[in-house]
């Protein structure tokens, strides 16, 4: 069993994958609180929801998807690096929630912010692994 929880972490993809899952959890957490529960306009809980969940997901990574073994430190120009990327990512992701909103109103409005984040992924992947956690700026 663990030998297949090891296969299957074995790449940067599927690490990154599973941090996001875990962000993922507490975005959509944080914002269907604010903007589903306690009415607070959904812009605003996408990026109270954005911070935690990009501060987390740059701590885990650090640590885990790309450290490539290497003890876990705290660089703080490569979280200003991994946020500025995920802020376009989080621009990225508002385009496509106001779109949504655009199309008609959603009963839970944390769906589309789920679908959002969906289509969001892929840009951060690409901006984690090339730009903040490449191997030229980790040396």
């Amino acid at each position: 069993m663990i030998k297949a929880i090891n296969a299957l972490f074995r790449t940067s993809l599927s690490r990154f994958l599973a941090v996001g899952a875990l962000g993922s959890i507490l975005n959509l957490t944080v914002f269907f609180i604010l903007a589903d529960k306690l009415g607070v306009n959904y812009n605003i809980a996408s990026l109270i929801a954005f911070v935690l969940a990009v501060t987390q997901n740059y701590t885990i990574n650090e640590a885990w998807s790309f450290s490539g073994g290497a003890k876990f430190a705290f660089h703080g120009w490569r979280y200003l690096t991994y946020v500025g990327g995920n802020a376009v990512g989080f621009i990225l992701n508002i385009g496509i929630l106001n779109a949504f909103f655009l199309l008609g109103p959603w009963r839970y409005k944390v769906l589309a912010q789920a679908i959002s984040i969906v289509f969001v992924t892929i840009f951060n992947y690409f901006w984690a692994r090339s730009v903040v956690f490449s191997r030229k700026r980790s040396k």
